[in-house]
């Protein structure tokens, strides 16, 4: 299972699980979650990275939401190329939504993102990571940020030392 948010780490995080379920030779399942409308307020540009893919209007309705998103996991599904990968959108607090699917679908692996690019995400994402790994009853594979993206926060933060 491949959770994605809308973020630019999107494609990145989707292309690690799938090359690993193909190795493994596993079936794939993208799953992104809606907790709420006021999360999409964020502006993604370019929208998970995708160029060719944007939202046709605002999230104003959580139908419109889950219609999205439907159309934003069979975008990265097109993009890596299989069209055996399944598809879903689950609906609730992010982590627990997550988890509920992961065990509904009997998900041996669940691949993440370490975080999300944008504003509130930051804090939001490694949130979610956290408790995702604290409570899944199976493996968790993070896929971390984009270099460029993890060096832009620490040189903000005054440390370039460390990279």
């Amino acid at each position: 299972m491949i959770a994605l948010d809308y973020s630019n780490n999107a494609l990145k995080i989707a292309e690690t699980g799938f090359e690993l379920a193909k190795v493994m030779n596993a079936e794939i399942c993208l799953v992104h979650a809606i907790p709420d409308i006021s999360y999409y307020s964020v502006e993604y540009s370019p929208f998970a990275g995708l160029e060719d893919f944007s939202p046709a209007d605002s999230f104003k309705t959580m139908a419109d939401q889950e219609s999205e998103a439907r159309l934003f996991l069979t975008a990265v599904a097109k993009h890596l190329g299989d069209s055996n990968i399944k598809i879903k959108v689950v609906e609730g607090a992010y982590y627990e939504s997550l988890l509920e699917y992961a065990s509904e679908y009997d998900a041996d692996l669940i691949v993440i993102g370490s975080r999300g690019q944008h504003g509130s995400d930051r804090l939001i994402m490694g949130d979610i990571v956290s408790k995702v790994i604290h409570h899944s009853r199976v493996q968790v594979l993070i896929v971390p940020a984009d270099k460029t993206y993890l060096q832009q926060i620490i040189s903000r933060a005054n440390v370039n030392q460390y990279v």
